[in-house]
């Protein structure tokens, strides 16, 4: 099983706190800065969801995983009040599905951990 990793965590922050920045500038400013909506959602939630797995270790996977999508809602909510931006349900299906790829990635380096530790005992 994976350890936690407390500064993880930091960079956990510093990623939800940019992201949500962004998800906030008014509709005109953030379509100058990019135009590719749904899919930067999906990447997004997918690297905090991998980053907050990461952080929290394999046994407690949950709560980055609770925590991301809360996340994600709360931005959907807290665009209605900002100009030019909306709440979409299309973005929170492609946030939810950013979070099950960011771990089933996590999960993936686990299983290739847990092999490599399992290959390494047995030829000792």
């Amino acid at each position: 099983m994976s350890k936690p990793r407390p500064w993880l965590w930091w960079v956990w922050g510093v990623l939800a706190t940019l992201g949500t920045a962004y998800s906030l500038l008014p509709g005109d400013i953030a379509d100058r800065l990019s135009r590719a909506g749904t899919r930067e959602h999906g990447f997004s939630f997918a690297a905090l969801s991998l980053v907050g797995v990461a952080a929290a270790g394999s046994r407690r996977w949950i709560w980055p995983v609770g925590m991301t999508l809360a996340l994600g809602l709360a931005i959907e909510f807290a665009q209605r009040l900002v100009p030019g931006r909306a709440f979409e349900w299309e973005d929170i299906g492609a946030d939810l599905e950013g979070v099950l790829v960011g771990l089933a990635a996590a999960m993936l380096f686990w299983i290739a951990a847990w092999v490599k530790c399992r290959t390494t005992r047995s030829q000792q």
